[in-house]
C-alpha cells in the first residue's frame, strides 16, 4: 500500500466498499447455514456509520504516528469512550460502577498510558539518554513523519493525535447505537 502511494481516503474507500459487498455477499448464505435473515434498523446504519468514520480516520492517522502510536491511543481513547457509554450512558446502556475506586484507578492508568505513548519519543531519549550515556539510536515510529521546516513535524503528529482520538471516540461508540434495539 505505501509503494502504490494511496491517499488514505482512497484506501479509506476501498476497505469500507470491500467491507460492505462481503458483508451483503455473506448476508445471502446465512438462511442456508440456519441462521436468521438479515434485518435492517436504523441502529445498524448508525453503527455502520461510526464504523466508517472509525476507519477513515485510522486511514488518516497511520501515516503522521505509525502504526504503534496510532493504535495505542485509538485503543486506549475507545476504552475510555466505551467506559463512558457504561457509566454515564443513557440507561438502556448505562450500569453502576462496582468499585468506583478501583474503576478511577484504571481510567487514569489507561490516561496515563495515553500520555506515554503520545510522548514516547521524548520519554525513550530521556530514559535511554541516562542508561546508554546519550549513544543510541532510537527508533520509534514518530521519527519517521517527514518535517519540510521547523515546527511541521510537531503539527503534523499533532494532527495524527487528533486523527487517533477521533478513531477512538467513534470506535468506542460503535455499538452504543445498538443497545436501543430491541431484542425482537
Amino acid at each position: 500500500v505505501k509503494a502504490a502511494d494511496i491517499h488514505p481516503i482512497v484506501y479509506n474507500w476501498y476497505t469500507t466498499m470491500g467491507v460492505f459487498i462481503f458483508s451483503w455477499w455473506v448476508a445471502t448464505y446465512l438462511p442456508y447455514v440456519g441462521l436468521d435473515v438479515v434485518t435492517f434498523t436504523p441502529a445498524g446504519f448508525a453503527g455502520g456509520a461510526l464504523f466508517t468514520l472509525a476507519l477513515c480516520f485510522s486511514c488518516l492517522a497511520l501515516p503522521l504516528l505509525g502504526i504503534s502510536v496510532a493504535m495505542g491511543i485509538w485503543c486506549g481513547a475507545a476504552t475510555l469512550v466505551s467506559f463512558l457509554w457504561g457509566t454515564i450512558g443513557p440507561p438502556v446502556i448505562a450500569r453502576p460502577l462496582a468499585d468506583v475506586p478501583l474503576s478511577a484507578l484504571a481510567i487514569s492508568l489507561i490516561i496515563i498510558g495515553i500520555l506515554g505513548i503520545i510522548n514516547v519519543d521524548t520519554l525513550g531519549k530521556m530514559i535511554f539518554g541516562k542508561v546508554c550515556g546519550g549513544e543510541h539510536e532510537l527508533l520509534v515510529a514518530a521519527s519517521a513523519v517527514k518535517s519540510d521546516g521547523p515546527g511541521v513535524a510537531a503539527s503534523t503528529r499533532l494532527l495524527g493525535v487528533i486523527y487517533a482520538l477521533a478513531v477512538g471516540c467513534f470506535g468506542g461508540s460503535m455499538l452504543a447505537p445498538l443497545s436501543f434495539v430491541p431484542p425482537e
